[in-house]
């Protein structure tokens, strides 16, 4: 989801001219928090290593949030990770990816600024070679 949503249960004072009264719906922006160069430098560039047991003191808390978090997290983390884990092992080792001609780069893609979900607005293909 490209954002989380909560009710504030009592009133909250973010500044002198802002506060949220209790009752109000707030949504949190959490796509906009992970492509933000304040919370991730290079927001853009695929960079797995910042997720390392080593890096993560560097990640703000809360700024990542594909799941939700607190007592109000997704209760599916754990499976959807495993899952994906699971998943993306099986396919790099029976195959080879390799991008079709005329594609776009990842960086040229235009996303889907109307769908619910975070997706590519444009068709995108790639060749999945079987490994012998």
């Amino acid at each position: 989801m490209g954002w989380l949503d909560r009710v504030a249960a009592k009133d909250y004072s973010i500044d002198d001219k802002l506060t949220i009264e209790a009752g109000t719906v707030v949504f949190i922006n959490s796509i906009g928090m992970h492509h933000d160069p304040e919370y991730f430098p290079e927001p853009h560039k695929f960079d797995p290593d910042r997720f390392l047991p080593e890096n993560r003191s560097k990640i703000e808390p809360y700024s990542y949030l594909p799941f939700g978090e607190g007592p109000r997290g997704c209760i599916g983390k754990r499976f959807a990770y495993m899952t994906i884990q699971f998943g993306l092992t099986s396919v790099l080792l029976n195959y080879k990816i390799k991008s079709c001609p005329n594609m776009p780069k990842p960086a040229d893609i235009k996303m889907d600024n109307c769908g619910l979900l975070l997706l590519p607005g444009e068709t995108l293909n790639v060749e999945f070679i079987p490994r012998k």
